[in-house]
């Protein structure tokens, strides 16, 4: 595990959005990686089922609420 010294640290960039890099391109790619796979394991005939916490604040931007 890589180890950094927040001392050392002027700037971080979180996300870029489009902005600086070319987020379009990464974000259809890892659809299409998505949708593959389902598409896959329905021809297979196996269940697919998503886990959309995870990856849900970092797709939409928004940050889940607390729960008690």
């Amino acid at each position: 595990m890589t180890v950094i010294d927040l001392a050392t640290v002027g700037a971080v960039v979180l996300d870029t959005d489009g902005v600086v890099t070319d987020t379009a391109r990464v974000r259809a790619a890892a659809s299409k990686h998505v949708f593959d796979v389902f598409i896959r394991l329905a021809r297979l005939g196996l269940p697919g089922k998503p886990d959309p916490a995870p990856s849900e604040p970092a797709a939409t931007g928004r940050v889940p609420a607390s729960r008690p």
